[in-house]
């Protein structure tokens, strides 16, 4: 007597890879929620990052590249939804015989409503 082994195909996935192919998906879902929350923590701190001592020299030095004059600003405190408060505020162009200085400027909205409501400057 003879016997003759054949292999049988296996038709689609086993338990074990159908676990494996979901437990990749569930990570690369949390992986991308959890970019995407970091990223909406940082535009919703961007305000105070960009209001810090630290940065304001940064930010002032990258707008003075790109205009005439001098720019300088004491302090600001920037939010999305509450007041814009900038105090110290002086402007110098030599070339041009430009000054201006503003002791305080304060808004009634936030930058929020200053991107979105641009029309209304």
């Amino acid at each position: 007597m003879i016997t003759v082994f054949t292999r049988v195909p296996q038709i689609g996935l086993g338990i074990r890879e159908i676990g494996k192919n979901i437990m990749k998906k569930i990570g690369i879902v949390i992986s991308v929620a959890g970019v995407i929350i970091a990223l909406l923590i940082l535009i919703a701190m961007l305000p105070a990052i960009v209001s810090s001592d630290t940065i304001r020299p940064h930010v002032l030095q990258v707008v003075n590249q790109r205009i005439p004059g001098q720019l300088q600003v004491e302090t600001w405190s920037l939010r999305w939804f509450g007041r814009i408060q900038i105090k110290g505020i002086a402007y110098n162009d030599r070339q041009n015989n430009l000054s201006a200085r503003i002791a305080d400027l304060n808004t009634s909205s936030g930058l929020f409503d200053l991107i979105s409501r641009s029309d209304n400057l």
